[in-house]
């Protein structure tokens, strides 16, 4: 194993230790609700600026930022399953 792959199974295995739960929502809280809420302020600004109808609606807002959000989670989520993937590829348990 070289070194940057010793340094990921250590990295992955302290993340291991924290849990999945921990990981999906520090995952869904940074790449889903953050960049939901500036996406959703992108859309508020675009929705006002171009709408011909009633600019205070939040509808395009909300929904790119549920959207948003709930790709991040969905993202979070598989990236824990991808990971413990090539940790298991990387670090084969001893019993087998």
């Amino acid at each position: 194993m070289v070194p940057a792959e010793q340094e990921w199974v250590r990295r992955w295995e302290d993340m291991r230790r924290r849990g999945r739960t921990h990981f999906v929502l520090r995952g869904f809280i940074l790449e889903g609700l953050s960049v939901g809420l500036v996406v959703a302020v992108f859309a508020a600004f675009a929705q006002r600026i171009y709408s011909k109808g009633d600019s205070q609606s939040w509808s395009w807002a909300f929904l790119a930022f549920v959207f948003v959000s709930l790709w991040g989670l969905i993202r979070a989520w598989s990236q824990w399953h991808v990971s413990e993937q090539r940790y298991r590829d990387l670090h084969p348990s001893n019993g087998s």
